[in-house]
Formats: structure tokens, C-alpha cells, sequence
């Protein structure tokens, strides 16, 4: 049976959970230094969120293209768990969203992790 559609899958999701968080990673970081009245702990708690979520978009998007190249799997697992920690940090900040619609990009998460985990013999060929 022919399953390198898992990868390829994986790595087409990988590549957009991490335009995901390289929209929302600067959005956080700059929406940080805007919001004045909080406090100075919440400004910098939001901009080093911000800032991870940023790098974890571009190594999740490197991630993807190898998983979609079906190359060197540990990227690709790296980029899969990086597309979980968005997801985590999507589900955990964004409160005034349903915890149903914020859970969405959570299941995406698995779904890329179990797929790239499922598909490390496609890479070892």
C-alpha cells in the first residue's frame, strides 16, 4: 500500500499551521507594545510569546517542506512539534474565542504530529 500521502499531507499542513503563527507571532509582539495600560509583566510575557511563536512558524514551514520533500525526518518531526507548541499557544491565549473554535488548530496539531510520527519509514528510503 502506497502511504506517501501522509507525509505530504503533514508537511502541506505543517507549511500552514506555520504561516498561522508567522501571522499571529508578530501580531502578538507588536499588539504587546500597544497595550500600555497592562502590566509591564503581561507586555513582556505577550512579546517573548509573540517571539516564540514567530520561530516556531519558520522552523514548523522548513519542517514542511522537507516532510512534503520526504527528507530528513527529524526536520520534519521538528516542524510537527513546533505546529503542536502554536496550536498550544493559540488555545491558551486567545480566551475570548470558544474553547471549540480554539481547539481546531489543536487537532490539526495531532493529526500533523501522528501523521509525520506514522511516515518515518517513507524517509528512510
Amino acid at each position: 500500500m502506497n502511504r506517501k500521502w501522509m507525509p505530504i499531507t503533514a508537511g502541506i499542513l505543517c507549511i500552514i499551521g506555520g504561516g498561522f503563527g508567522l501571522f499571529f507571532g508578530p501580531i502578538a509582539f507588536i499588539g504587546a507594545s500597544l497595550l500600555a495600560s497592562e502590566s509591564i509583566h503581561s507586555i513582556y510575557r505577550y512579546q517573548i510569546i509573540g517571539a516564540t511563536v514567530s520561530i516556531a512558524g519558520i522552523l514548523s514551514i522548513i519542517g514542511g517542506i522537507f516532510s512534503i520533500k520526504i527528507k530528513k525526518w527529524p526536520l520534519a518531526l521538528t516542524g510537527a512539534i513546533c505546529i503542536l507548541y502554536i496550536a498550544s499557544m493559540f488555545i491558551m491565549e486567545f480566551t475570548i474565542i470558544p474553547i471549540a473554535r480554539r481547539s481546531i488548530p489543536g487537532i490539526f496539531a495531532i493529526v500533523v504530529l501522528v501523521f509525520t510520527i506514522l511516515s518515518r519509514k517513507q524517509f528512510e528510503k
